[in-house]
């Protein structure tokens, strides 16, 4: 979705970005997880991880571009 309106000359570039993006937070969000769950309790930090992906799929819901996008 988001390599369809890049320029093959800068194709690469803006995988990389995006694998050090994606990356990051993955790095950032374990880590806090971690500590939640070291802090807390693993049931909190399992919640937490519900709530975020029950939160991404309605705003995929909600948006307009996302919810019409077709492949292929």
């Amino acid at each position: 979705m988001l390599l369809t309106n890049i320029p093959e000359t800068h194709l690469s570039r803006v995988q990389a970005l995006v694998t050090l993006v994606q990356s990051t937070s993955l790095v950032i969000s374990n880590n806090a997880l971690g500590v939640l769950a070291d802090t807390r309790s693993a049931t909190l930090a399992t919640a937490v991880c519900a709530v975020a992906v029950c939160g991404t799929g309605v705003v995929g819901l909600i948006s307009g571009p996302l919810r019409h996008l077709r492949q292929g």
